[in-house]
Parts: structure tokens; C-alpha cells; sequence
């Protein structure tokens, strides 16, 4: 009986021995493959076995500039606003058509015609005001054409923009301050400008102090979509006391 109890006691405590070595050796197996995996996506610091982050994402690359790409049309002489398209008669219609130049919209199908009426060149008075830059030397394009569009401009006869009375009559135009002057619609998104050149050619289908203040309004509509300056045609700021004062010149002319 008492070996017996020396072979139990024995024999339990080489199993308590067997299992302490067992859990040692466990503590002590290297880390598999999944454990390396998650090891690296963890806060645990960077080894020599572990590549950077910086190798494994590829840097992205810049994006060229595009403004660079775009055409710069060449300015001519700023100081006087280049009014050449109201200095020549255009294009009569036949007597028939009441001696008025008839042109459709070329952007907007469903508009009514354009009316262009001016008077003969001895007796038309031009009134003119321009729309520049405040802080960027140019407009781009696409900027300048919803400005334009935004004030109720279409393109039309010679190139460039028009504002039309309910008639269809032409009240202001809109040229570029850019010569020659013109608005080409297939290339104008991607062009820059030095500033607009918005004019009234008097008498025409309102009286001269009317169509100058649509010529005002206007000015001041396309100016602040563009968050630009509104200047008179000698290339001050327009202020209200100049737009009083070129108001009453166009009154008295009239007279």
C-alpha cells in the first residue's frame, strides 16, 4: 500500500511538470505568418523585417497645370475702348425689310431676331463704358460668356454679344476689349480676356437717357458676375457721381 501511494504521487507530479514545460515551450514558438501580418498593421514599432509605409504607397503625381495651356490673346492700346464696330454702318436688309439687318441668334434657335438699326455714321452718338479686372490681369472665357449670357446677352451680327430690347432691337452691345474685338464661340471657353467693352449707339430704340441706364445696369450686372470693375470710357472707376454726370450729358444731347 505504501509504494502504491509513492508510484501516485509520482506519477502526478511528472503530468504537473510535463504541462509546465509544455506552456514554456509555447511562450517561446517563433510568431507565425498571420501573427507578422498583424503585427505590421498594428502601433508596434518599425523593424528592419518590416518594410516602410512610405515604399509600399506609391507618391502621387502632380497634376499639370492647365491655365498655363490656355491661349492669352495680345492687347492692343487699353486706353481707348475700341468701339470700331459702332463706327461702321452694317449691313443693310433690303427697303423691304425695313432697311434693318435681320439675324438670328446663333446659340438660342427659339430667340427672337436681332435688330440692328443704327443710325447713319454722321449722326450716331456712341456712349460707352468697360468692365476690367479687379485683382487678375485677364477673364478667362468661359467666365466672361455666362456673365455675358447671365445679363441677357446672346451672340450675334459681327462676332460679338448684343442686349435686345423686347422688340429684338439691339440696345447695348458687348465687345472685347481685346483686339479685334470679337467673340469666336467655338474657341471662347478657352481663351482669355483683357476686359469688356459694353456700348450704346444712339438714337436707337430708346431714348439716350433710357439706354443708357440699361447700359449701366448691364455694366454693373456683368461686373459683379465677373467681381470686376466697372470703369467709364476714359478708364476711371464708375462712380455715382460719373454716372450722374455722363447721364446728364446724354440728356442734354438730346435736346
Amino acid at each position: 500500500m505504501p509504494e502504491l501511494r509513492l508510484i501516485l504521487f509520482v506519477a502526478g507530479a511528472l503530468f504537473l511538470v510535463a504541462l509546465v514545460i509544455r506552456e514554456w515551450l509555447k511562450t517561446r514558438r517563433a510568431p507565425s505568418p498571420g501573427d507578422a501580418e498583424v503585427a505590421q498593421g498594428s502601433d508596434a514599432p518599425w523593424t528592419a523585417d518590416a518594410p516602410r509605409a512610405a515604399e509600399i504607397v506609391p507618391r502621387p503625381r502632380a497634376l499639370p497645370d492647365l491655365t498655363d495651356d490656355l491661349p492669352v490673346i495680345e492687347v492692343g492700346n487699353e486706353r481707348e475702348i475700341d468701339v470700331s464696330f459702332a463706327s461702321t454702318t452694317p449691313p443693310r436688309a433690303p427697303e423691304t425689310a425695313a432697311a434693318a439687318e435681320v439675324s438670328r441668334v446663333e446659340d438660342a434657335p427659339s430667340a427672337p431676331a436681332l435688330l440692328i438699326d443704327w443710325p447713319d455714321e454722321a449722326e450716331r452718338r456712341i456712349v460707352s463704358l468697360r468692365v476690367v479686372p479687379r485683382n487678375a490681369d485677364r477673364f478667362s472665357g468661359r467666365s466672361v460668356r455666362q456673365a455675358l449670357v447671365g445679363a441677357g446677352f446672346v451672340h450675334g451680327p459681327m462676332s460679338i454679344f448684343h442686349q435686345p430690347s423686347h422688340d429684338g432691337r439691339v440696345v447695348v452691345s458687348a465687345a472685347s476689349l481685346t483686339k479685334p474685338g470679337t467673340f469666336a464661340l467655338q474657341s471662347m471657353d478657352t481663351e482669355r480676356f483683357s476686359g469688356v467693352n459694353l456700348f450704346s449707339v444712339l438714337p436707337g430704340p430708346l431714348p439716350g437717357d433710357e439706354a443708357f441706364d440699361r447700359l449701366v445696369e448691364a455694366g454693373r450686372g456683368i461686373a459683379a458676375r465677373l467681381n470686376a470693375e466697372l470703369r467709364d470710357p476714359r478708364g476711371t472707376l464708375l462712380t455715382t457721381a460719373r454716372v450722374l454726370e455722363m447721364r446728364a450729358e446724354v440728356s442734354g444731347a438730346q435736346q
